[in-house]
């Protein structure tokens, strides 16, 4: 059989293969030298070159102030401090929400309508993390998945379709509830790799997603939990989807008219309220004199908006002199506390004491914060240890304990992921770049059906997974710390601290996508991008909620998005 080469048999002897007398007189010429992958070209060679920078130093920008989007242009932006009149008595009300709290708020009990004082999401203090067991990660990722699964069998509407186990064979339409996950290791998701996971108490069977019949669009993602119409005739349990459910969104936050007009004429006078929110790092890759930071302060000290929430990282993990151990004051090196302390925490205690501003700033940390603990859920800044006495031992400038932060006393910490209130307003944050790391993973399919789900923008429709899946965190397995998106350390264990129990008015969501502001299925979703981006500035967001016109003792939706006017501002 002819495959393509001479066999051996057939070669010439070797004593007849002679290389051919070459002729002295002629010069050769000259070869061609051939470059090999991973050798560095010398400094004689001709090769084209990047073009060279252009990104602009903060000190040499030019745009700062400008505005890069607005949301509702039809609303005016709140009146500078000075031109409101009397402003004595106004001051807003910052409050993390309890679990009681979450259901007096809402009309579905989302914690049973226990009187339970634990914070509705987060965590308030340290915790023991790199500790959980695989048998605990996975009673954790079963629960989680019972629970969002149950949410939407309630809410299924179909009367002649009953809910199967994942793993039954059967030839009539059913509702299989479970976990999207891919049929291996590692990978992307795609149309055929897609997997459904059930729940352990009906044998936690993982069977193929075959989507090729599915009527209308849909969104996937690693960790996912969906509810989807189909048959499962064959008997590896492959399940032939005909529609999917993605998620149960939670319900939103509600009050009372007449308490939110108190809010109004006691707390705003009457004004709109203003609220900014910044997303670190603070200071440019090229120093760390936090020239940002200072701006934003000094934009604050002119404006006072009535809360202003900061959100990590506030000493960068991946800023260079970090990363080379050489973080410094001037001369002389600092650790990262003591940088906080200088650059943030002092600060913040110079404008909203020594110059009596009363705006009140929120923070919240991310992971890559070198003063806050690496792990998501994240305590506050300054959390204390678990069962610690924190003054036990006052340090030798003051009474502050040793290694505190120094934040003064006006200032709100949270934890990331966090959940507080502004007046009204139900505010959510989380520093982590979910919506990043969602782009990356998502499986997209526009069904062409006008659904509302095919009409979304991607962003818009990155975030409503957050919201219909009911969480801060809703993709697993994390990224990995070898792909091109920064990892998530989550602790599976304290799954329950990154749910969304109610959906808030606004979710502040940075990322290093483009900056936006949307409303996503009531919710006002806001990435206000980075306040520093390399060695230049970045942006920030400037709010500003008017008042609801309700009257009268019934129980009203807040309806933020639509009334808001939202702005995204280059510092």
């Amino acid at each position: 059989m002819d495959v393509g080469f001479t066999p051996v048999s057939d070669a010439p002897p070797p004593s007849t293969l002679k290389r051919p007398l070459e002729n002295p007189t002629v010069t050769p010429a000259p070869r061609k030298k051939v470059s090999f992958a991973g050798e560095t070209p010398t400094a004689t060679e001709t090769s084209p070159k990047p073009p060279p920078s252009t990104a602009t130093k903060y000190k040499d920008r030019t745009n700062g102030g400008a505005t890069v989007d607005v949301a509702n242009k039809h609303l005016q932006r709140r009146a500078a401090w000075g031109d409101l009149g009397s402003v004595s008595q106004r001051a807003v009300v910052v409050a993390a929400p309890t679990e009681k709290d979450v259901d007096a708020w809402t009309s579905s009990k989302a914690y049973g309508g226990t009187e339970s004082t634990q914070l509705a999401v987060g965590t308030a203090t340290r915790y023991r993390h790199m500790f959980t067991p695989p048998g605990e990660r996975c009673a954790a990722l079963d629960a989680s998945l019972v629970e969002a699964a149950q949410k939407i069998r309630e809410n299924f509407s179909e009367k002649d379709v009953e809910p199967c186990a994942i793993g039954t064979a059967t030839q009539t339409p059913a509702l299989f509830c479970g976990r999207v996950c891919l049929d291996a290791l590692d990978g992307r998701l795609n149309k055929s790799s897609v997997c459904l996971e059930g729940e352990r108490s009906e044998g936690g069977f993982r069977v193929p997603l075959d989507l090729t019949a599915v009527e209308g669009s849909y969104a996937l993602f690693p960790g996912q939990v969906v509810g989807v119409v189909g048959s499962a005739p064959g008997e590896d349990g492959t399940i032939l989807a005909r529609s999917i459910i993605l998620g149960s969104p939670a319900p939103p936050a509600s009050t009372p008219a007449k308490q939110m007009q108190e809010f109004h004429t006691k707390q705003q006078n009457n004004q709109p309220l203003s609220i900014w929110a910044a997303s670190g790092p603070y200071t440019t890759s090229d120093d760390l004199d936090y020239s940002p930071l200072k701006d934003l302060l000094a934009a604050c000290r002119a404006a006072k908006p009535d809360a202003v929430v900061l959100l990590g990282p506030f000493v960068d993990a991946d800023h260079p002199l970090a990363k080379n151990n050489d973080l410094k004051e001037g001369d002389e090196s600092v650790d990262a506390a003591t940088l906080f302390v200088l650059k943030v925490a002092w600060a913040l205690e110079k404008l909203v004491i020594e110059e009596d501003c009363p705006t009140q700033f929120i923070l919240a940390p991310a992971t890559r914060d070198l003063v806050a603990e690496p792990v998501f859920p994240q305590p506050p800044l300054d959390a204390p240890p678990l069962g610690a006495q924190n003054d036990a031992r006052p340090s030798w400038q003051d009474e502050m304990p040793v290694g505190s932060l120094e934040l003064p006393s006006q200032v709100h910490v949270v934890g990331n992921p966090g959940l507080f209130k502004i007046n009204e307003v139900v505010v959510g944050v989380t520093a982590t770049d979910v919506l990043f790391q969602l782009s990356s993973q998502e499986l997209f399919h526009n069904g062409r059906d006008n659904s509302e789900i095919a009409k979304m923008p991607r962003v818009a429709r990155l975030a409503s997974h957050l919201l219909s899946q009911r969480s801060f965190y809703p993709l697993f397995p994390p990224p990995s710390m070898s792909s091109t998106v920064a990892d998530a350390p989550v602790d599976l264990r304290q799954h329950g601290k990154w749910k969304l129990p109610l959906q808030p008015d606004v979710l502040i969501t940075p990322s290093k996508l483009q900056p936006f502001a949307r409303d996503v299925q009531g919710c006002l979703v806001l990435n206000p991008g980075h306040l520093s981006k390399g060695a230049g500035g970045g942006t920030f967001s400037q709010l500003t909620v008017h008042p609801l016109s309700a009257e009268g003792d019934e129980t009203v939706v807040h309806g933020v998005p639509a009334r808001t006017r939202a702005e995204i501002t280059r510092i």
